[in-house]
């Protein structure tokens, strides 16, 4: 995408996800956010492994869907939400690595319905593992005012 992230648009997606109780329960963090693009790291904890030690699925895909939808917030109005309407989710490998980085990019932007693309590695100091991809359609909420959604 050929577009620049607005300082206004930054601002918003910040504050969007400021207000995400779970996300700052699991230690997640902007890792880059620019126009279509997100890309969001939480670190190893052993309170978010499933019975082999490794990240739960539960937490790849959480990572994955907000960064799919901040990636296509990054691009919607000033007056509107975002709200993921589907998912579809591979695991590809197991998730395992002191850190998770989902990089999400725009593939298709729409009026109303963007579609996005969610790939999430394990980071192990500078090697990067692909470990499961989510392809995401995300809405663009307007009231009939064009204000945002409760």
């Amino acid at each position: 995408m050929a577009a620049v992230l607005s300082s206004e648009a930054e601002r918003r997606v910040r504050d969007s996800f400021a207000r995400q109780g779970f996300m700052k329960k699991l230690g997640v963090e902007f890792h880059r956010l620019d126009y279509g693009i997100c890309e969001l790291t939480v670190a190893f904890d052993e309170s978010m492994t499933q019975q082999h030690g490794f990240f739960h699925a539960g937490v790849t895909t959480t990572l994955a869907d907000n960064a799919a939808g901040y990636a296509a917030y990054s691009i919607m109005p000033e007056n509107s939400t975002v709200l993921t309407t589907e998912f579809k989710m591979n695991l590809l490998a197991p998730a395992r690595g002191p850190k998770l980085l989902a990089r999400a990019e725009i593939i298709k932007p729409g009026r109303t319905l963007i579609v996005v693309r969610s790939d999430v590695y394990t980071i192990d100091h500078d090697q990067e593992t692909h470990i499961a991809t989510m392809l995401a359609t995300e809405m663009c909420l307007m009231d009939k005012e064009d204000k945002p959604r409760a």
